[in-house]
């Protein structure tokens, strides 16, 4: 019966160690869980960061895009009517100088 009873006791402080361990593992795993559902949302968070800087920033270089466009069909029309205008004044030119020389041709 003694032997019984401390082969008893034993298996009983080995049940309760084994639950001690038990119950650290389970707390080790809570706590990595808890650390990877916190990275976890650390990254979604990040990400959601980083995609608004990079939606602003596109939208930045759409805006400099369309200005820059905008600009540079101005300075086209510009330089358009540079060209007409001189064409213009070439063709008046022109019409002069053929009038100047038929006048000399007569004389």
């Amino acid at each position: 019966l003694s032997k019984m009873t401390e082969e008893a006791s034993r298996l009983s402080e080995e049940v309760g160690r084994l639950q001690d361990v038990s119950a650290k593992e389970v707390q080790r795993a809570e706590k990595a869980e808890q650390s990877l559902v916190a990275r976890d949302a650390e990254i979604a968070s990040l990400k959601a960061e980083e995609a608004a800087r990079l939606q602003q920033e596109l939208e930045k270089l759409r805006s400099a895009s369309a200005e820059e466009a905008s600009r540079l069909s101005g300075e086209v029309q510009r330089l358009d009517e540079l060209h007409q205008s001189a064409a213009g004044r070439a063709e008046a030119v022109e019409k002069s100088l053929a009038e100047k020389v038929d006048e000399v041709s007569r004389l």
